[in-house]
């Protein structure tokens, strides 16, 4: 307990600290997407690679894939709810930020550290169906609703999420698990040091990308995506942890990863398709901001 208790608050203070750096000008916003593409592209495929040494992967965990499927369209459907007959810069923020999971980026870095192995496994699971949505699918469908006339190419959506390395990476090892490929310890050796970065480097480049301005109707728009993700997390953490038929360590995990902020992704396809970037911004900030607060604390009470 004590150990998670130091993790967690350390955590929280290297996104106060790069925060605070930030604010006094030895950094910029712009850092902050800069150490995203060494976060996405280097250090977070180590450590989802890694997370497959244990050897605790089995067929079964498939089913978890399904989950992230599944609830990411149901937050799809929720979205397209609220923004029945707003204009187009409601659409692209209720498409974009409603759905969709920082998972890699952040919850990953608390389930490698202060989870067992089993959970970790959980959290990557559930990330491999929510990472087709969140670089590829939901933006696909966006940009079809508001700049394509309905007209959604699944084809390019395809294309999209294979480009994207931490996905390719879930596909490619639950192969070789599935089809009992062994796996060179070296490999494991290389990507268990650069993967115990991703933790670090991916707290800084949060702290970095924190934004939080208030305005009354961002503010209204704002947290109104925020009371949707989190009573819905709620719920469906209440659920899992209590009524499905699975280990303890499967049952916290998936508690724990839906309450995982906004994707990271979601300012950027903002951007775009020329949205509302300052509050795409300030939701994810918020975002951000609830779950590092909560993950941890669940991590410890569960």
């Amino acid at each position: 307990m004590h150990d998670i208790i130091v993790r967690a608050v350390s955590f929280f203070l290297i996104v106060l600290l790069a925060y605070a750096l930030k604010r006094a000008g030895v950094f910029t916003r712009n850092d902050g997407f800069v150490l995203s593409r060494v976060v996405m592209n280097i250090t977070l495929p180590c450590a989802i690679i890694t997370s497959f040494s244990s050897g605790g992967f089995t067929g079964m965990m498939l089913i978890f894939i399904l989950f992230g499927l599944g609830i990411n369209l149901a937050l799809l459907a929720v979205a397209f709810l609220m923004s029945r007959g707003k204009g187009r810069e409601d659409k692209i923020h209720y498409l974009l930020s409603v759905p969709a999971y920082n998972i890699g980026a952040f919850t990953l870095p608390f389930a490698s550290g202060m989870l067992g192995p089993v959970s970790a496994l959980t959290v990557c699971m559930f990330d491999a169906g929510n990472a087709f949505q969140c670089v590829g699918f939901d933006y696909a469908i966006t940009k079809a609703v508001v700049d394509g006339n309905g007209r959604f190419s699944p084809l390019k959506a395809i294309k999209t999420v294979l480009k994207v390395p931490t996905f390719d990476c879930y596909m490619i090892f639950i192969t070789l698990s599935l089809l009992k490929i062994p796996v060179p310890e070296e490999i494991f050796s290389f990507t268990s040091i650069v993967g115990s970065a991703n933790g670090p480097l991916a707290m800084i480049m949060i702290g970095l990308m924190l934004e939080i301005r208030f305005d009354k109707d961002s503010s209204v728009r704002a947290f109104s995506v925020l009371l949707v993700r989190y009573a819905f997390a709620i719920v469906l953490a209440y659920i899992f942890y209590n009524y499905l038929p699975f280990s303890h360590e499967i049952r916290k995990g998936l508690a724990i990863v839906v309450f995982s902020p906004i994707s990271s992704a979601a300012p950027s396809f903002t951007m775009d398709l020329r949205g509302d970037t300052a509050l795409a911004g300030m939701v994810n900030s918020l975002s951000i901001a609830v779950s590092i607060v909560v993950i941890p604390l669940m991590v410890i009470l569960l």
